[in-house]
């Protein structure tokens, strides 16, 4: 249910990027979270043209891809472009990606949810390593990577509900643990929200535990 709900407010932007036409709309007006804009961005589904001046919001219009596709799934109102005829399955594999990003912001959200609810009791550093691991090691057979690092948001989530911990307590713990049990690496703000920041200004994302 809530796929479906998150993929028509996909479909909601761009029918309003199209009724729109040349002029475009503003993105604080489709919708739809920032992340989730960027994303039809990369996808090729819509242009963004960012504000002249500082406090002028984006402005986004929709491409002949983003019609392509609106008019795939609104039943073939308009002739696949040349790009998609030429490309087998990339309609699947837009709707994949617009799927990818749903859960990603469904996952966000969760994330945000656990940062602004109200504080609660701290764990001590014992108890709280023995669910870090067990909540780290979880995560990763399920994921089934290569990589020993997991994505703070993802682990934070876990952690803070196995403990009733808040998500300030979770990472003010993670940070005294560093170099001690956990390894931390760093990320861009802007492209992986979520982190840690660290009291010296160092923004992490991803986490693995030290072996020992």
């Amino acid at each position: 249910m809530a796929r479906r709900r998150g993929g028509s407010v996909l479909l909601e932007a761009l029918k309003r990027l199209a009724e729109a036409g040349p002029a475009g709309a503003l993105q604080k007006d489709l919708g739809v979270e920032a992340a989730v804009a960027k994303a039809l961005e990369d996808l090729g589904l819509l242009r963004r043209e960012k504000g002249q001046k500082v406090g002028v919001p984006n402005r986004c219009f929709i491409t002949q891809a983003g019609l392509d596709f609106l008019s795939a799934k609104e039943g073939g109102a308009r002739p696949l472009g040349e790009a998609l005829e030429k490309i087998p399955g990339a309609l699947k594999r837009v709707e994949e990606r617009l799927e990818s990003v749903e859960r990603s912001v469904g996952s966000l959200s969760s994330s945000l949810e656990a940062l602004r609810a109200p504080a609660k009791p701290r764990a001590g550093e014992e108890e709280f390593l023995v669910a870090l691991r067990e909540e780290y090691e979880r995560l990763l057979r399920e994921r089934g990577g290569v990589t020993p690092f997991l994505e703070i948001p993802t682990l934070r989530a876990s952690v803070c509900s196995r403990l009733g911990l808040d998500g300030g307590a979770f990472d003010e713990m993670v940070l005294g643990l560093q170099g001690r049990y956990v390894q931390l690496s760093s990320a861009t703000l802007g492209e992986r929200p979520g982190g840690i920041m660290s009291p010296s200004g160092v923004y992490y994302f991803y986490l693995s535990l030290i072996a020992g």
